[in-house]
């Protein structure tokens, strides 16, 4: 499989290079908002955090699984509980 798109669903905007790397890539700071987006176009990736506002990550995960299960997904956080982690196993 070649990798394309990635996307990253933060809370906080992070600093970026667009393009610059040879992927094409997207910043959302919710998961509804990613969510929404890849009803167009869905990427081969999704980075997510656990806390972001109107849906946790744990939450973006599931649904993306259930809607889009080729898409390969990553949390990244900070702020994540072991049962949560073992939940999402």
């Amino acid at each position: 499989m070649t990798i394309e798109a990635f996307w990253m669903a933060f809370d906080e905007r992070l600093k970026s290079n667009h393009g610059e790397n040879g992927f094409h890539h997207l910043f959302f700071v919710d998961g509804v908002s990613a969510l929404d987006a890849m009803k167009g176009n869905p990427p081969h990736i999704l980075v997510t955090d656990m806390e972001m506002p109107g849906m946790r990550g744990s939450e973006l995960l599931q649904r993306t699984h259930d809607q889009y299960p080729s898409i390969q997904t990553f949390i990244l956080s900070g702020k994540c509980s072991k049962t949560e982690v073992d939940g999402l196993l």
